[in-house]
């Protein structure tokens, strides 16, 4: 018989899988990266963040998928992410 997860458990399996898809999106951002200006490839690494991401997050939000602690350690990942993309654009 399978396993019942508990909503906490299912949470935290969201949360890991929305962590990797954020460090591939800066992964690939990162092959935009030129020495010199890099600003507009921060502003899209982010602004997708807000268009496909953003909205999902606020819904398992709303729906009490999430707990607060869960949106703020997904908030902190990708400004993490971002000073990530930054420093690997400083390195050029």
């Amino acid at each position: 018989m399978g396993t019942v997860e508990s909503k906490e458990e299912t949470g935290q399996a969201e949360l890991e899988t929305l962590k990797m898809m954020v460090s591939n999106w800066r992964r690939g951002y990162e092959t935009w990266l030129t020495p010199g200006d890099n600003e507009y490839v921060f502003e899209e690494f982010m602004e997708d963040i807000q268009i496909h991401l953003a909205p999902y997050v606020e819904r398992l939000l709303q729906t009490e998928y999430w707990a607060d602690k869960e949106g703020t350690e997904l908030s902190l990942y990708i400004l993490s992410q971002l000073e990530e993309l930054k420093g690997k654009a400083n390195e050029l």
